[in-house]
């Protein structure tokens, strides 16, 4: 291999740091999963090219620092509040950022950019009895937040970011207050992700940006200090809460509240995954706010090939039934906001990982019949579009 050309090395090296795991193609999408498992096999590969010889380390280097995951809650210890535990995680977290090693010629003196950084915070640091204040109650935890983010983007220009956490801190981070008053009831939801991305092409950051003033203020400092275009969130699973008795009446843990309006100028697509949601979740109210997004994409049911629902772990009591009826009832909800909202709507695109499924097909292909004269129009399964016109 040393005789290869140098291109052809960096083109072995770009090859194998983008393989995807086996299992990323088996996982039930709506459910987050640790992204210290998807770390890619192609990752020990790089290690082996990197330890070669010198040009190999030099080509592998800048790809084995390209996709970052920090885990907080190891090493975190002793008779702390649950709020103390938070900030010495994070202390730890932010500066083992501080010492990344690769740094182009591109950016010097700027953020580190990166292809991804995945936070993955454990269910542990929220196990005390005592809550983790939420800064949109405690203000002075608005500064805590604040550091945490700064210290980040000072040190990193990721493509995308994604957290992986417990619904509460999940709602710390963004300054949103979940309702976990049943949260027992959704055994599949206490872990969630979040996902910001902004443009790959985006320019290098010659400096870390400056902070406006009174920025540790800034309740939306994650979602204005990069142009971030498009959200995801994956909450989990809802199958485990129909099983309980008037399960229509329980409230899942959820973000989705603070979510539903773009929290950013440049937010212009947000996609939500969840297996089963019910419809009070994804309810008309929610419907009218998200189509303030351009693009909009839902996911409720498992894939076709995948056979989840046969596994009593995963559907626990739930009838499935009633699991259908629930998400054909958001798809309805959506097509009838979309008749009366005409010209109103800003959304653009819709999507769906749904369209598989027979009666949600039936929906949405005669829900967006009803509205081709506002311009909508088929582009694929599953998928409708119409032109933007400005205001």
């Amino acid at each position: 291999m040393d005789e290869l050309p140098t291109e052809i090395k960096l083109v072995i090296a770009q090859h194998v740091a983008h393989l995807d795991p086996d299992t990323n193609r088996r996982r039930i999408p709506q459910l987050p999963t640790s992204p210290r498992k998807f770390s890619g096999p192609g990752h020990g590969t790089l290690k082996s090219l990197s330890s070669l010889n010198k040009q190999w380390r030099v080509i592998a280097k800048p790809h084995l620092f390209s996709r970052l995951v920090l885990y907080m809650g190891e090493g975190v210890s002793g008779n702390y509040s649950t709020s103390t535990r938070f900030r010495l995680a994070i202390n730890d977290a932010t500066e083992s950022l501080s010492q990344l090693p690769h740094r182009s010629g591109a950016q010097r003196g700027g953020p580190i950019r990166i292809e991804s950084l995945a936070i993955e915070i454990d269910e542990l640091l929220v196990s005390n009895s005592q809550p983790l204040r939420n800064p949109a109650r405690h203000s002075t935890d608005i500064i805590t937040m604040f550091g945490f983010w700064r210290r980040i983007f000072e040190a990193v220009d990721p493509t995308r970011l994604a957290i992986l956490a417990p619904v509460s801190i999940l709602g710390y981070l963004i300054t949103t207050i979940p309702n976990m008053s049943d949260e027992w009831a959704f055994k599949d939801m206490g872990m969630q992700m979040l996902e910001l991305s902004q443009s790959p092409d985006r320019p290098y950051l010659k400096k870390a940006p400056e902070n406006p003033k009174n920025a540790a203020w800034d309740t939306e400092y994650l979602f204005n200090t990069r142009p971030w275009k498009e959200l995801q969130l994956m909450e989990g699973s809802m199958l485990q809460a129909y099983g309980i008795y008037e399960y229509f009446h329980r409230q899942p843990p959820t973000i989705l509240q603070g979510l539903i309006l773009p929290r950013s100028e440049h937010l212009e697509s947000i996609s939500l995954h969840c297996l089963f949601p019910f419809s009070s979740h994804v309810d008309e109210l929610h419907v009218l706010s998200l189509t303030h997004y351009k693009r909009l994409h839902f996911h409720f049911s498992p894939c076709p090939n995948m056979s989840v629902l046969d596994d009593p772990s995963v559907v626990g009591k739930a009838d499935m039934a009633d699991c259908w009826r629930e998400m054909e009832q958001i798809y309805q909800m959506l097509c009838r906001h979309l008749l009366t909202a005409g010209e109103m709507a800003n959304m653009q695109q819709f999507s769906t990982g749904d369209y598989a499924v027979e009666s949600i097909r039936r929906i949405l292909d005669e829900g967006f019949e009803s509205v081709a004269d506002q311009g909508w129009s088929s582009t694929g399964d599953g998928k409708w579009t119409r032109p933007w016109k400005h205001p």
